[in-house]
């Protein structure tokens, strides 16, 4: 039979008996109330109606021979070539949770803001 005290090794066998007790089937109907936090997200939107981009908005560019992080802002980005732009608007990746890719940090420069869908919630009733 079972031992009284828990072991503090796992078992290398897993049992084959299934549970007689599953766990609950999810609620059918969504939750009533929303969660009291507010979400924030990762690279918050820039709509285009604003006057261009925040020029002292910093984004990654890209890790350095050395590990550390190149980081550039707006305004250093419109002082480039068109080409220049365009390879940096390309890229994706994010330096960490607080510096996003020149793509979401400098939209007007890079000219993606037109392709944002509406931000404007529209209600399903």
């Amino acid at each position: 039979g079972p031992s009284s005290v828990p072991s503090l090794v796992p078992s290398l066998m897993p049992s084959t008996v299934p549970s007689l007790i599953p766990s609950s089937p999810p609620s059918l109907d969504p939750s009533r109330v929303p969660s009291s936090v507010p979400s924030i997200s990762q690279y918050p939107s820039v709509s285009c109606d604003e006057d261009g981009d925040k020029l002292t908005a910093q984004f990654f560019v890209r890790l350095k021979a050395n590990g550390d992080p190149m980081i550039k802002d707006c305004e250093w980005l419109q002082g480039q070539e068109n080409e220049r732009i365009n390879s940096i608007c390309t890229k994706r990746t994010a330096g960490n949770k607080s510096l996003g890719p020149a793509r979401n940090v400098c939209r007007a420069t890079c000219r993606i803001c037109e392709r944002l869908p509406s931000s404007t919630p529209t209600s399903s009733k």
